[in-house]
């Protein structure tokens, strides 16, 4: 294996790891117990994403259409409506956007990716023997 398909490896290793962090980073998973005095602090919104636990045992991902409080209206993959009362359901995880983190992750792997190519050009133009 020659220096250049080393890098190129190397490139491609690093560009994948970089998206796994770019994408964790995105989001964030919040926890709420309806029914319970701290639910009303956790509260849905319009076109939030959530994985609803019942207290059947059943689980839903479902994107929010609405939420009163008392019941949760929302849609699965499937594109199919589904209502429950707050009573029915056990546990909410709610999946949200944040754009704070995502920004902050960016700007972090961009200096990290610049770093990365200024010792390379660096390294590249001192690679001959020093007199």
């Amino acid at each position: 294996m020659n220096n250049s398909s080393i890098s190129d490896s190397r490139a491609v290793v690093a560009m994948l790891c970089s998206m796994f962090l770019i994408f964790s980073g995105c989001t964030t998973t919040q926890t709420a117990h309806p029914g319970s005095p701290a639910a009303g602090d956790s509260s849905l919104n319009l076109g939030d994403d959530v994985m609803v636990v019942l207290k059947d045992g059943r689980e839903l991902k479902l994107t929010v259409i609405e939420w009163t409080g008392e019941e949760l209206v929302g849609r699965d993959q499937a594109d199919m409506s589904h209502t429950f009362s707050s009573q029915d359901i056990s546990q909410l995880d709610v999946t949200r956007y944040s754009p704070v983190k995502t920004t902050l992750l960016v700007l972090a792997l961009s200096g990290i990716v610049l770093a990365a190519l200024t010792a390379s050009a660096y390294g590249a133009m001192w690679s001959g023997p020093i007199l």
